[in-house]
C-alpha cells in the first residue's frame, strides 16, 4: 500500500458534549493525523444512516458506544457497519460488564482491530482468536489527554509507555482499493 496515500476514516460515536475526557480522546483519534477523520455521531440523530459507508477505508467505533446495546447501534446500522468491506476498529472501556454479548457484537461487527483495556498477558483469554477469528487486539490506556499527542495513542508496556500511530496501523493494515 502507499504509505503516501491519505486514507478517510469515519469516526462512530456519541456527541460527547463538553465531557473532556471523552472529546479529548476522540480529538485525539481525529485531529493530528494526517489522514481525513469525519466523526459520525449517533446521537441525537444517527448519521450512520444517510451516509454511504464506501466513502471510507476505515471506520472506528468509539467507546461511547456500547457496542453489544442496540440503543445506538441500530440494527439496520450494525448490517451496514458489518458489510463494509475496509477495516473496522473498536475501542472499549468498562470490558468486566456484559463481556460475552460484546464479543458476540464484536464478531457480528467483523470488527478487525480492537483497542482494549486487557493487560496484553490476559487479551487471548477474554479475546481468544477462537471466538473472534481474524481480529486483532491491542492494549491501551483509557485516557488521553496530551494535546502534543494528537493522533497517537499511548500503549502500556510492562517496561515502558510507548506511542502507537492508529493512522499508521490503519494504513498498515489492508484496506480495499478505491475503485
Amino acid at each position: 500500500m502507499n504509505s503516501d496515500k491519505i486514507l478517510n476514516i469515519g469516526v462512530i460515536c456519541l456527541d460527547a458534549g463538553k465531557a473532556a475526557t471523552i472529546t479529548g480522546h476522540i480529538s485525539a483519534i481525529t485531529e493530528g493525523s494526517r489522514h481525513h477523520s469525519v466523526v459520525l455521531p449517533v446521537w441525537p440523530s444517527n448519521s450512520l444512516l444517510d451516509i454511504d459507508l464506501g466513502l471510507f477505508d476505515a471506520l472506528i467505533i468509539h467507546y461511547t458506544i456500547v457496542v453489544k446495546d442496540h440503543t445506538f447501534l441500530i440494527q439496520s446500522a450494525r448490517e451496514r457497519i458489518a458489510k463494509f468491506a475496509g477495516l473496522k476498529v473498536a475501542f472499549i472501556q468498562d470490558e468486566y460488564r456484559f463481556i460475552n454479548a460484546t464479543i458476540d457484537a464484536l464478531r457480528e461487527l467483523r470488527i478487525g482491530l480492537l483497542f482494549t483495556c486487557v493487560p496484553e498477558p490476559e487479551i487471548q483469554k477474554v479475546y481468544s482468536a477462537q471466538r473472534l477469528p481474524g481480529m486483532r487486539a491491542l492494549n491501551v490506556l483509557v485516557v488521553i489527554q496530551i494535546p502534543k499527542a494528537r493522533g497517537m495513542l499511548l500503549k502500556r508496556s510492562t517496561t515502558c509507555v510507548r506511542k502507537v500511530s492508529l493512522s499508521d496501523y490503519i494504513l498498515s493494515t489492508t484496506c480495499p482499493a478505491k475503485t
